[in-house]
C-alpha cells in the first residue's frame, strides 16, 4: 500500500513539476544573467535588452524586456534562460510611438453603419503616428554601444547606466 501511494505521489509531482521544455540538441550551456537598466538614476522599465555575440556569428544571442525595477532577465531565443559562454555587445533600445487618435473610440458596428465602419478603418490605416527612441543612439548599436560582457568566465552584470532621459524622433520608414 505504501510503494502504491509513493508512486502516486510521485508521478502527480512530476506532473505538476514538469520537465520543462527540452533545449534545441546543438545549443551549448546556458548561464543566466540578469541586467538592470538605468536612467538618470532610476531604474528604466520597458527597456530593450540584447546580447550580441562579438566573437562569432552565433544563433544563440540573448534578449530580456525590463520590468518596473529596471530588472531583465536575458533569454536565449526568447524562451531559454540565460546565453551560452562568449564575449558579448550589449544594447540598450526602449521606443515610444504616440497613441493613436483612435484609441479608446468604439469602432462603428459595420452591421449597421457599413460605411462609417470603413471610413473609420482607412483613417486608422493612413494614420501617420511619430515614434520616438527614449535612450541615446548609442546604446542601441554594436557599433557604438560602451556595453560588454564575456559570458561563462563568472564576470557578473553590471548596471547599465543609459545616461539621461531623450526623446529623439524616429525618421519615418526607419526601424
Amino acid at each position: 500500500m505504501k510503494r502504491i501511494f509513493l508512486s502516486f505521489v510521485m508521478s502527480v509531482s512530476f506532473a505538476l513539476i514538469g520537465c520543462g521544455e527540452k533545449l534545441p540538441h546543438d545549443m551549448p550551456q546556458l548561464y543566466p544573467l540578469t541586467f538592470t537598466v538605468i536612467q538618470d538614476g532610476k531604474p528604466l522599465d520597458k527597456a530593450v535588452v540584447e546580447l550580441i555575440r562579438k566573437d562569432t556569428q552565433s544563433k544563440w544571442n540573448g534578449t530580456g524586456l525590463c520590468d518596473t525595477s529596471g530588472k531583465a532577465e536575458i533569454y536565449t531565443q526568447g524562451k531559454y534562460r540565460g546565453v551560452p559562454a562568449g564575449i558579448y555587445s550589449i544594447i540598450v533600445t526602449k521606443h515610444f510611438t504616440e497613441p493613436s487618435k483612435y484609441e479608446g473610440q468604439p469602432i462603428p458596428d459595420p452591421t449597421v453603419d457599413l460605411t462609417a465602419y470603413e471610413d473609420w478603418m482607412r483613417a486608422l490605416d493612413s494614420e501617420d503616428l511619430t515614434s520616438y527612441n527614449l535612450v541615446e543612439l548609442k546604446y542601441g548599436s554594436v557599433d557604438t554601444t560602451p556595453f560588454s560582457i564575456e559570458v561563462g568566465k563568472g564576470e557578473k552584470p553590471q548596471p547599465l547606466d543609459v545616461d539621461k532621459a531623450v526623446r529623439l524622433k524616429i525618421p519615418k520608414g526607419s526601424k
